[in-house]
Protein backbone atom coordinates (compact mmCIF):
# COMPACT_ATOMS: atom_id res chain seq x y z
CA UNK A 1 0.00 0.00 0.00
CA UNK A 2 1.28 3.54 -0.87
CA UNK A 3 -0.25 6.24 1.08
CA UNK A 4 0.66 10.44 0.33
CA UNK A 5 -0.55 13.58 0.94
CA UNK A 6 -0.25 16.78 -0.61
CA UNK A 7 -0.22 20.29 1.73
CA UNK A 8 -0.58 23.67 0.60
CA UNK A 9 2.24 25.58 2.60
CA UNK A 10 0.56 28.71 2.80
CA UNK A 11 -2.75 27.61 4.11
CA UNK A 12 -3.98 27.45 7.75
CA UNK A 13 -3.45 23.34 7.58
CA UNK A 14 -0.14 24.13 7.75
CA UNK A 15 0.42 25.80 11.08
CA UNK A 16 -2.02 23.66 12.40
CA UNK A 17 0.46 20.71 11.19
CA UNK A 18 3.31 22.50 12.41
CA UNK A 19 1.73 23.61 16.07
CA UNK A 20 0.70 19.39 16.15
CA UNK A 21 3.13 17.98 14.49
CA UNK A 22 6.77 19.17 14.88
CA UNK A 23 9.06 18.49 17.28
CA UNK A 24 12.12 19.72 19.08
CA UNK A 25 14.53 17.80 16.67
CA UNK A 26 12.95 19.71 13.73
CA UNK A 27 13.55 23.14 15.26
CA UNK A 28 16.99 22.26 16.11
CA UNK A 29 17.67 20.97 12.34
CA UNK A 30 15.90 23.85 10.49
CA UNK A 31 18.20 26.27 11.79
CA UNK A 32 20.95 25.50 9.49
CA UNK A 33 18.70 27.13 6.72
CA UNK A 34 19.02 30.30 6.23
CA UNK A 35 16.21 30.91 4.04
CA UNK A 36 12.80 31.75 6.17
CA UNK A 37 10.38 29.89 3.03
CA UNK A 38 12.69 26.84 3.25
CA UNK A 39 12.81 26.73 6.95
CA UNK A 40 9.09 27.07 6.94
CA UNK A 41 8.42 23.93 3.78
CA UNK A 42 10.80 21.89 5.70
CA UNK A 43 8.53 21.99 9.44
CA UNK A 44 5.61 21.79 6.98
CA UNK A 45 7.24 18.97 5.17
CA UNK A 46 8.01 16.71 8.26
CA UNK A 47 5.25 18.07 10.13
CA UNK A 48 3.05 16.72 6.94
CA UNK A 49 5.09 13.46 7.41
CA UNK A 50 4.53 12.38 10.74
CA UNK A 51 1.21 13.23 10.48
CA UNK A 52 0.96 10.81 7.30
CA UNK A 53 2.70 7.90 9.68
CA UNK A 54 0.51 8.30 12.26
CA UNK A 55 -3.09 8.01 9.93
CA UNK A 56 -1.11 5.10 7.88
CA UNK A 57 -0.25 3.11 11.44
CA UNK A 58 -1.55 4.51 14.12
CA UNK A 59 1.78 5.55 15.81
CA UNK A 60 2.09 9.23 16.79
CA UNK A 61 5.91 9.12 18.01
CA UNK A 62 8.40 9.49 15.15
CA UNK A 63 11.75 10.43 14.42
CA UNK A 64 12.91 11.40 10.71
CA UNK A 65 16.12 10.68 10.00
CA UNK A 66 18.79 10.89 7.00
CA UNK A 67 20.96 7.92 5.44
CA UNK A 68 24.48 8.89 4.92
CA UNK A 69 23.03 9.42 1.47
CA UNK A 70 20.28 12.11 2.69
CA UNK A 71 17.43 9.47 1.96
CA UNK A 72 15.46 9.67 4.60
CA UNK A 73 13.87 7.04 7.08
CA UNK A 74 11.50 6.97 9.92
CA UNK A 75 11.95 5.29 13.36
CA UNK A 76 10.01 4.92 16.41
CA UNK A 77 10.97 6.45 19.82
CA UNK A 78 12.11 2.49 20.41
CA UNK A 79 14.15 2.88 17.36
CA UNK A 80 11.66 0.34 15.27
CA UNK A 81 11.86 1.08 11.60
CA UNK A 82 8.60 2.29 10.16
CA UNK A 83 7.73 2.50 6.75
CA UNK A 84 9.28 3.78 3.64
CA UNK A 85 8.85 7.48 3.21
CA UNK A 86 9.82 10.30 0.56
CA UNK A 87 9.11 13.70 0.75
CA UNK A 88 9.20 16.84 -1.31
CA UNK A 89 8.41 20.44 -0.78
CA UNK A 90 9.01 23.06 -3.76
CA UNK A 91 7.31 26.67 -3.91
CA UNK A 92 4.27 26.36 -1.89
CA UNK A 93 3.34 22.84 -2.20
CA UNK A 94 4.35 20.12 0.25
CA UNK A 95 4.46 16.38 -0.92
CA UNK A 96 4.76 12.98 1.24
CA UNK A 97 4.35 9.16 0.54
CA UNK A 98 4.90 6.33 2.78
CA UNK A 99 5.02 2.82 1.57
CA UNK A 100 4.40 -0.31 3.39
CA UNK A 101 6.23 -2.96 1.19
CA UNK A 102 8.96 -1.02 -0.87
CA UNK A 103 11.35 1.61 -1.05
CA UNK A 104 8.99 5.03 -2.58
CA UNK A 105 10.51 8.18 -3.85
CA UNK A 106 8.33 11.22 -4.58
CA UNK A 107 8.88 15.02 -5.78
CA UNK A 108 7.11 17.81 -6.54
CA UNK A 109 7.92 20.55 -8.08
CA UNK A 110 6.78 24.26 -9.45
CA UNK A 111 7.17 25.13 -12.93
CA UNK A 112 9.37 27.76 -12.19
CA UNK A 113 10.76 29.94 -15.34
CA UNK A 114 14.29 28.05 -16.89
CA UNK A 115 16.04 26.95 -19.75
CA UNK A 116 14.45 24.05 -20.09
CA UNK A 117 15.52 23.06 -23.20
CA UNK A 118 18.82 23.36 -22.88
CA UNK A 119 18.54 20.72 -19.92
CA UNK A 120 16.51 18.51 -21.77
CA UNK A 121 19.01 18.29 -24.52
CA UNK A 122 21.95 17.97 -21.47
CA UNK A 123 19.92 15.49 -18.87
CA UNK A 124 17.35 13.37 -21.43
CA UNK A 125 17.11 10.73 -23.53
CA UNK A 126 16.38 11.66 -27.24
CA UNK A 127 12.43 10.64 -27.33
CA UNK A 128 11.95 12.80 -23.90
CA UNK A 129 14.20 15.47 -25.76
CA UNK A 130 11.17 15.29 -28.47
CA UNK A 131 8.52 15.31 -26.31
CA UNK A 132 10.25 18.74 -24.37
CA UNK A 133 10.54 20.50 -28.04
CA UNK A 134 6.87 19.83 -28.86
CA UNK A 135 5.06 20.03 -25.71
CA UNK A 136 7.33 22.74 -23.76
CA UNK A 137 7.55 23.07 -20.10
CA UNK A 138 4.81 20.58 -19.03
CA UNK A 139 6.51 17.79 -20.65
CA UNK A 140 9.90 18.88 -19.03
CA UNK A 141 8.41 18.82 -15.39
CA UNK A 142 6.98 15.58 -15.84
CA UNK A 143 9.88 14.24 -17.18
CA UNK A 144 11.94 15.82 -14.41
CA UNK A 145 10.02 15.11 -11.56
CA UNK A 146 9.79 11.33 -12.86
CA UNK A 147 13.73 11.03 -13.13
CA UNK A 148 13.47 13.03 -9.72
CA UNK A 149 11.12 10.65 -7.69
CA UNK A 150 13.32 7.56 -9.62
CA UNK A 151 16.56 8.61 -7.75
CA UNK A 152 14.92 9.33 -4.27
CA UNK A 153 13.75 5.86 -4.48
CA UNK A 154 17.28 4.31 -5.16
CA UNK A 155 18.53 6.93 -2.26
CA UNK A 156 21.56 8.00 -5.39
CA UNK A 157 21.85 11.45 -6.49
CA UNK A 158 19.65 13.30 -9.23
CA UNK A 159 22.96 13.46 -11.52
CA UNK A 160 22.93 9.86 -12.12
CA UNK A 161 20.02 9.84 -13.89
CA UNK A 162 21.51 12.92 -16.34
CA UNK A 163 22.30 9.52 -18.76
CA UNK A 164 21.17 10.68 -21.56
CA UNK A 165 18.58 7.64 -21.27
CA UNK A 166 14.94 7.75 -21.90
CA UNK A 167 12.92 6.94 -18.58
CA UNK A 168 9.20 9.03 -18.90
CA UNK A 169 9.21 9.02 -22.99
CA UNK A 170 5.48 8.53 -24.10
CA UNK A 171 4.47 8.63 -20.41
CA UNK A 172 0.63 9.04 -20.12
CA UNK A 173 -0.50 12.80 -18.99
CA UNK A 174 -1.44 11.44 -15.70
CA UNK A 175 -1.86 8.26 -13.92
CA UNK A 176 -0.01 4.53 -13.40
CA UNK A 177 2.40 2.69 -15.38
CA UNK A 178 4.90 -0.02 -15.49
CA UNK A 179 8.37 0.22 -17.26
CA UNK A 180 10.36 -2.53 -17.48
CA UNK A 181 12.53 -1.61 -13.96
CA UNK A 182 9.99 0.77 -12.69
CA UNK A 183 6.29 1.84 -11.17
CA UNK A 184 5.42 5.07 -11.84
CA UNK A 185 3.01 7.70 -11.29
CA UNK A 186 2.62 11.41 -12.65
CA UNK A 187 -0.48 13.72 -12.18
CA UNK A 188 -0.67 17.60 -11.83
CA UNK A 189 -1.66 18.06 -8.72
CA UNK A 190 -2.64 22.02 -9.19
CA UNK A 191 -2.27 24.33 -12.55
CA UNK A 192 1.65 24.71 -12.66
CA UNK A 193 3.13 22.30 -10.39
CA UNK A 194 3.89 18.56 -11.30
CA UNK A 195 3.97 15.46 -9.07
CA UNK A 196 5.60 11.78 -9.57
CA UNK A 197 6.26 8.66 -7.56
CA UNK A 198 8.44 5.66 -8.43
CA UNK A 199 9.02 2.81 -7.04
CA UNK A 200 11.15 -0.45 -7.95
CA UNK A 201 9.03 -3.39 -6.28
CA UNK A 202 6.78 -5.30 -8.43
CA UNK A 203 4.62 -6.30 -5.88
CA UNK A 204 3.28 -2.90 -4.83
CA UNK A 205 1.02 -2.46 -8.20
CA UNK A 206 0.68 1.57 -7.50
CA UNK A 207 -2.32 2.02 -9.94
CA UNK A 208 -4.60 -0.40 -7.26
CA UNK A 209 -3.01 0.45 -4.35
CA UNK A 210 -2.16 4.41 -4.05
CA UNK A 211 -4.65 5.91 -1.30
CA UNK A 212 -4.51 9.61 -1.76
CA UNK A 213 -5.31 11.33 1.88
CA UNK A 214 -6.59 14.73 1.03
CA UNK A 215 -6.47 15.96 5.16
CA UNK A 216 -4.34 14.97 7.79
Amino acid sequence: MVTITTVSSKDADAKRLITKWATAEDFTQVKSRHNEAKRHDFLVARSAMRALLAHATGISDWHIRSDPNGKPYAITVTGKAGPHISLSHTKGLIACAISQEAPIGIDVEYWQGRDFIALANYAFGPREREEVARDGISAFYRIWTLREAISKTTGVSLITTFDGDDYGADAPASGCWTTDMWQLFYTSPQIDYSLAIASKDDDIWLETSLIWVNYI
